[in-house]
């Protein structure tokens, strides 16, 4: 009987209920759009910046990262590598080699950080062929002593492509460092990145030039999935004590807390609607409970029990939030659908953290429509208790003498 009544009591007017329901599934389909579209942004945000520059897991000296010095090195670096890659998560590790050197050409001089890349495996992770924007990359098995220059560098140096460059340094056994590269090719995005004041070497040249004969600064880690990071490099061990594994969270926490601040930002955003939707519904409760005094006076003078009105009044607002976070799913499943396939495509790229974003996409997943449902009727059900007790509590003669 209650079941019926409290469906009954939906439909007695009409129009209220109706702009409530819409009010509740405009706001179950923002919010799951929202969290659709925030994880997908996101998810690509850190694709691209991992991918580009740190990877997502790194391995070093423990030494090197407290303070980097060209002799914390990792010995044996392919013995590494081939136990890296056994595990199934791992996508390919790129070694790398990291130091300082001064530029000279043309009579100007200029610092610049040395990266010694594996032109194969950095292809592979980094893709870095890609930001190669005059020139062409190293060859697969490049021993040559050629460089990729960063963007800022070579407008500094007035360098162009064929031209010698001088690198001065020092090297691990404490010998001078110093020779001549030929310029192949110049790296750099639209936005400022890492690659503009870096200078790029193939990996057995920069260990040649540094006497690093087996040495590497880095193993950067490539997993399949990037949101096992943490767990991977918490599971990693070595037999050299020595050695640590970083997740790109902790090696670019700045940009990891950037992110964070983002979330939090649209978390506020969902909590400010959902307020809303809230009011809305203790509204639409509130009026039909007051409209209906006397009518609960009648039941109770015929016997129903306080809390058989407070149910009463619990069922309308379970119905109402059922029935429309059912329509809201089939809306945002529809929509989602739709902005994973197609996105949202931007007049302009915008950057974010030295990378640039030219389209939104959706990223589908259970937290898109279980987060909704559950504030939906989390927020029906706070919004239904004020009504409902003051229903079970209104006196007979009390409410039989309202008009």
């Amino acid at each position: 009987m209650l079941f019926k009544m409290a469906f009954r009591n939906l439909l007695r007017n009409k129009r209220r209920t109706l702009l409530t329901s819409l009010m509740m599934i405009g706001g179950y389909t923002f919010i799951s759009m929202s969290l659709a579209l925030v994880n997908g942004s996101f998810g690509q945000i850190i694709s691209a910046f991992t991918e580009q520059y740190t990877g997502h897991v790194q391995v070093a000296n423990n030494d090197f990262v407290e303070n980097p010095s060209l002799q914390k090195t990792i010995a044996h670096y392919n013995d590494r590598i081939n136990e890296i890659e056994k595990n199934d998560l791992v996508r390919i590790v790129a070694p790398r080699i990291y130091s300082e050197a001064l530029l000279y050409s043309k009579n100007k001089t200029f610092g610049a950080e040395i990266v010694g890349i594996d032109p194969k495996r950095e292809m592979d992770a980094t893709h870095y062929d890609k930001r190669i924007f005059e020139g062409i990359p190293f060859d697969k098995d490049d021993t040559n002593y050629k460089a990729i220059i960063g963007k800022k560098i070579a407008k500094i140096l007035s360098a162009k492509i064929g031209e010698d460059i001088v690198l001065i340094s020092q090297g691990a056994d404490g010998s001078i460092a110093n020779d001549i590269f030929k310029i192949v090719g110049i790296i750099g995005t639209e936005q400022e990145g890492k690659d503009d004041y870096r200078v790029y070497l193939p990996l057995k040249t920069a260990a040649e030039f540094y006497t690093l004969y087996g040495r590497v600064h880095e193993l950067s880690i490539h997993l399949k999935d990037f949101n096992k990071a943490r767990n991977f490099a918490q599971n990693l061990h070595f037999t050299d004590k020595n050695l640590i594994a970083r997740p790109w969270q902790i090696v670019e926490s700045d940009f990891y807390r950037a992110m964070n601040a983002d979330q939090r930002g649209n978390n506020i955003s969902i909590f400010i609607l959902i307020l809303m939707v809230g009011v809305g519904i203790l509204n639409t409760i509130l009026m039909s409970t007051l409209e209906r005094t006397r009518e609960f006076g009648v039941l109770k003078a015929l016997g129903t029990l306080p809390k058989q009105l407070f149910s009463l009044i619990l069922m309308e607002g379970i119905f109402l939030s059922l029935i429309c976070t059912a329509v809201g799913l089939i809306f945002s499943l529809s929509l989602n659908y739709y902005l994973t396939k197609n996105g949202i495509v931007f007049s302009e790229p915008i950057p974010f953290a030295g990378t640039t974003i030219s389209e939104l996409r959706a990223q589908i997943s259970l937290d898109s429509y279980l987060y909704p449902t559950l504030l939906i009727i989390l927020t029906t059900l706070l919004a239904t208790l004020y009504p409902g007790i003051k229903s079970s509590k209104i006196g007979v003669s009390e409410a039989l003498r309202e008009i």
